[in-house]
């Protein structure tokens, strides 16, 4: 029968025997468990042993503290004979087999079993967000800047906004002052063109002396 030796800090090595064949063995403080530690690194249901083809694993049930081996947590151990596992942090498990056990367990086929239990992962962080260069902030003092490199302009754009609406607000006034002086200059002509169009008045002749016969 397969062998475990629990030992706990300040009590004596307790020493288990469990059947071949025996299919699970819970061990943890609680009391509905096969195997029970006082431990206060060890959790209310810690681990269970498990039978399976070619040997026995070691399965950790969540608990606080974990199973290691070496200071490395795992969450599934493979007992091999005459290996120590560390329940919780101060909980030692000795595991050993006799040789008719070791021999009856080669005829079965066994696949490895063991997992390390990965760290928890932390969401990313976020992206620091960059402060906008000042050169973007503040308006060029020399208009004619504006004038001599195209490329230049492209870059202050997203900072020239106010620089454009007064620039669209001064071609606006333009366009309308140029609409009110062609409007005025169609009055004028339309009215030129009337004056050109009537006839000139009629002028009266002056009237002619009637001759006058002399009288007898």
């Amino acid at each position: 029968m397969p062998r475990i030796i629990i030992t706990e800090p300040g009590k004596s090595p307790q020493p288990y025997r469990l059947k071949l064949d025996r299919a699970e063995t819970r061990i943890g403080r609680g009391s509905d468990n096969d195997i029970l530690i006082e431990a206060g690194s060890a959790s209310t249901n810690h681990c269970v042993m498990k039978r399976i083809s070619g040997g026995f694993i070691l399965e950790d049930l969540d608990s606080t503290n974990g199973i290691k081996i070496d200071d490395t947590r795992f969450r599934i151990i493979d007992l091999t004979d005459q290996l120590t596992v560390r329940i919780g942090d101060d909980v030692s498990l000795e595991f050993t087999l006799t040789e008719e056990e070791l021999a009856e367990l080669d005829q079965e086929d066994f696949t490895p079993q063991q997992q390390g239990l990965l760290p928890k992962s932390k969401p990313a962080p976020e992206p620091e967000k960059e402060e906008a260069s000042e050169a973007f902030l503040e308006e060029p003092e020399d208009d004619d800047d504006w004038d001599d490199d195209e490329e230049e302009q492209d870059d202050y754009r997203p900072s020239t906004q106010k620089k454009a609406a007064k620039s669209g607000g001064m071609n606006g006034l333009l366009f309308f002052l140029l609409a009110l002086l062609a409007i005025a200059l169609g009055f004028y002509i339309r009215h030129y063109q009337d004056v050109l169009s009537k006839p000139p008045a009629p002028t009266e002749a002056p009237a002619q002396p009637t001759e006058s016969t002399p009288s007898e």
